[in-house]
């Protein structure tokens, strides 16, 4: 953000403007920020700027906060003839660091330093005046903000490192994240292109820490998704304490669900999504007093994602556990991975016929099933020891008994 306001609108920055990056920045701020190098080509309206830095908020870490280290863009033809309006072609940030701290409900520096930046945004976007202090007497170019359409916006290589309140630490690196038409076509001030910007990146980064610890063990992190949430929503002390107790309660809960079943050694897709469909809309309901219907309907989208994720974790956890329990060695993993999750799906697929289909009897899914076993059983004995193979039968007995239950 500070690039884009020294780069597209600032010339009264002259021919230092690493130095005006470095000046205005701190200002805007209240942290030291430092450049290494900038440069502007006006003719074929190009860009870059390398090695930009923001510290850190008093009472967080000596790290910096933010740390980019190569950003370029492409000025449309239409910024090149002395607008107010700057049409970005292509604005492309590559490889940026993100530190995110949270010391407390509601209080993060990424969120601290953003309100910082809101307010200085908020006093650069009135309106200028003339010298006299009479509204209109200013050149028209000078009295009006600022403001830039990026047609799109690239940012590759994001580094997220995260440190929560409750001492969960991590680094998260994400590929890349790509927006379009950012700003539309009346254009947004460069205060609130950058605001977007490192907004979009720790909005991003949360969700995708969230289902990454959601996939690594099964457990749903409630500490993360309150921190996802808060940075998500402007929410007041009192909601934020209502999500992070309701955080805490779907995480516990989703990750009882994943561990019971993935215990079992089976997995029935349509019994695991009604039992999370139940504690989504348990804690939407403890949440309907807290907030609005848009914030619900957007937990609610978040909720329906991590459903999907959390299934698919509680089948690969399955396959996991069963292979702890055959002993198996390395390379015998990928075939039967491929083989035991094909089983799993086929025996879904019975049990889903058993119950939408009223001709399909009990006895005939069980013989059914022990013909899917059989058929394995013959795959498996080309690659299992004979050992290995009568644990999987023993194990292939305690499943069928589960199912047989679980069915009556």
């Amino acid at each position: 953000m500070l690039a884009l306001l020294a780069l597209t609108g600032c010339n009264s920055l002259g021919n230092r403007i690493d130095k005006g990056i470095e000046k205005v920045g701190t200002e805007l701020t209240g942290v030291p920020v430092t450049v290494e190098s900038v440069s502007l080509r006006i003719g074929p309206g190009k860009g870059e700027i390398s090695g930009l830095t923001i510290g850190n908020l008093e009472g967080y870490s000596d790290l910096n906060a933010f740390e980019l280290e190569y950003a370029s863009l492409n000025l449309g033809l239409f910024s090149l003839v002395g607008s107010s309006r700057y049409v970005v072609d292509e604005l492309i940030i590559t490889s940026p660091v993100v530190r995110y701290e949270q010391i407390g409900p509601g209080q993060s520096n990424l969120k601290e330093l953003l309100d910082r930046v809101q307010s200085s945004r908020d006093s650069h976007d009135e309106p200028a005046t003339g010298h006299d202090g009479v509204d209109g007497e200013a050149d028209e170019s000078e009295s009006r903000p600022v403001r830039i359409r990026v047609k799109s916006l690239v940012i590759e290589g994001v580094t997220f490192d995260l440190l929560l309140a409750d001492g969960t630490a991590r680094t998260i690196v994400l590929p890349s994240l790509q927006m379009s038409d950012v700003g539309g076509k009346e254009g947004i001030t460069p205060l609130a292109l950058g605001a977007l910007i490192v907004g979009s990146i720790g909005r991003e980064v949360l969700k995708q820490a969230l289902e990454q610890r959601l996939m690594a063990g099964g457990r749903l992190d409630g500490g993360l998704l309150a921190a996802y949430l808060q940075e998500h929503f402007e929410l007041s002390e009192a909601q934020l304490e209502s999500v992070r107790e309701t955080a805490l309660l779907i995480g516990n809960e989703v990750g009882r669900i994943v561990d019971q079943w993935a215990d079992q050694g089976y997995t029935d897709p349509a019994a695991i999504r009604e039992q999370l469909e139940t504690v989504a809309a348990n804690a939407l309901e403890i949440l309907s007093d807290a907030l609005d219907q848009q914030q619900l309907e957007s937990i609610r989208a978040l909720l329906t994602n991590l459903q999907e994720i959390a299934r698919d974790t509680a089948n690969r956890l399955t396959i996991d556990r069963v292979i702890d329990s055959l002993g198996l060695e390395a390379a015998q993993l990928p075939e039967f991975r491929d083989l035991y999750r094909q089983f799993l799906e086929n025996l879904s697929l019975l049990v889903h016929r058993y119950r939408s289909d009223p001709a399909f009897s009990l006895d005939e899914m069980l013989l059914e099933t022990d013909r899917l076993q059989k058929e394995l059983n013959l795959r498996l004995g080309e690659f299992l020891s004979p050992d290995q193979l009568d644990r999987f039968r023993t194990l292939f007995g305690k499943i069928r008994a589960r199912i047989e239950k679980m069915t009556r």
